[in-house]
């Protein structure tokens, strides 16, 4: 029989009203010990991406844009409707 060993970072938090324990298994990364805040940071990304929300600072490029392209569009209706009621002001 062949052992293994693993890191496991256990997670135990009886106050959360989600959750009540978690574990993270360390990869190998050639005796680089990771601080505790880099385990944090990478286990919220991690929560977040899984979550489907975007990374902090990193905002979904198409959500963005969707954004970025109704403003447009409603910029240029409002001009072409302000136009129109001018020009039928000017008419009567």
């Amino acid at each position: 029989m062949r052992g293994f060993q693993k890191r496991v970072v256990f997670l135990r938090h009886p106050d959360s009203a989600l959750f009540d324990e978690a574990y993270f298994v360390l990869r190998e990364n050639g005796g680089i010990e990771p601080s505790g805040e880099d385990m944090v940071r990478e286990a919220l990304s991690i929560i977040k991406r899984e979550s489907g929300e975007p990374a902090k600072g990193k905002e979904n490029k198409k959500k963005r844009e969707k954004r970025t392209g109704g403003f447009l569009w409603g910029t240029l209706l409002g001009a072409l409707l302000g136009a129109l009621f001018v020009s039928l002001l000017f008419l009567l």
